[in-house]
């Protein structure tokens, strides 16, 4: 770059814009020289090992990870609670999923309850706080539940869809579970 300013300072202006000139085209233009014979020596080296031998397939299966057992298992679990839903008359047996988190923790959980279980701690909760007495109303839903398992299995029996995605629910969620075993067998955490 001096030598050219130097021609500047000259006077000899046309040398100086053949020397810039000749700089940018073997800046410019050598890697893209070297990378087209860098190509053509590729395809000529694959033509050649397609003409000599054919090519192997590896197949590499990784484990899946939990966390995606888990979101296969929420996706069946919701197709299983929104058919059935959809099936059931009574609303007061429709199922609701919801986060929750618990006391003490920040780690969210999912609950799924029958619309009865939140009817039934709504009322005892208005109770106790108008007469400062709580019933667990125990009994109660212990006795809806019974009529809420009847549907389902009548439902299943009834409804082949229902059945199919309440047998795939189960499968996804047994496998998991002895994947999850296997994992953290003499571990803290499971990958």
């Amino acid at each position: 770059m001096a030598s050219v300013c130097a021609k500047l300072r000259r006077g000899n202006i046309f040398r100086a814009c053949a020397g810039v000139v000749w700089l940018l085209v073997a800046v410019v233009l050598c890697p893209v020289l070297l990378q087209q014979a860098a190509i053509a020596q590729e395809a000529e080296a694959d033509t050649n090992a397609e003409k000599s031998e054919p090519l192997e397939e590896i197949i590499v299966v990784a484990p899946r990870t939990l966390s995606s057992m888990r979101v296969e298992i929420r996706r069946a679990e919701d197709n299983v609670l929104s058919l059935f839903n959809a099936m059931n008359d009574d609303n007061d047996y429709d199922i609701r999923c919801r986060q929750e988190t618990p006391l003490g923790t920040h780690i969210p959980v999912r609950i799924c309850n029958p619309r009865f279980v939140d009817r039934l701690i709504g009322r005892e909760t208005q109770l106790f706080l108008r007469t400062g007495v709580y019933a667990e109303p125990v009994g109660e839903i212990r006795q809806h539940q019974e009529i809420l398992n009847e549907m389902m299995r009548t439902m299943a029996e009834e409804n082949s869809e229902l059945r199919d995605e309440m047998l795939l629910f189960y499968q996804l969620k047994t496998r998991y579970d002895a994947e999850r075993e296997e994992r953290l067998e003499g571990k803290f955490f499971a990958w």
